[in-house]
């Protein structure tokens, strides 16, 4: 059997347990059939979405905007400071799997 970590968030803010991973230089292609239209807008009825390459920028509170920073305040852009991150401020829980 293996153990697998998961880390639950918590925004030292506001408290949302939500948050998210900001991407920069990313190409985003949307799929389409139909375009809704009225008098003021036109909206693409958007159906896939695909996304491809990018960098990620930073990590983020979904609600509030609260960026992750390392205890030297460094904005945290990369998943081995973000588990670092984790480790010091999130709530850790064990999953054993069969393995």
């Amino acid at each position: 059997m293996s153990d697998e970590l998961h880390y639950t968030f918590k925004c030292p803010k506001c408290g949302c347990p939500t948050f998210e991973e900001i991407l920069i230089n990313v190409t985003q292609s949307t799929t389409f059939q139909r375009v809704n239209c009225d008098a003021e807008i036109t909206e693409p009825d958007y159906q896939n979405t695909s996304t491809e390459g990018g960098e990620i920028n930073r990590y983020q509170c979904q609600s509030c905007g609260f960026v992750l920073q390392n205890e030297h305040g460094d904005t945290i852009n990369d998943t081995q400071a973000l588990r670092q991150w984790l480790e010091k401020n999130g709530q850790k829980t064990a999953d054993e799997s069969p393995g």
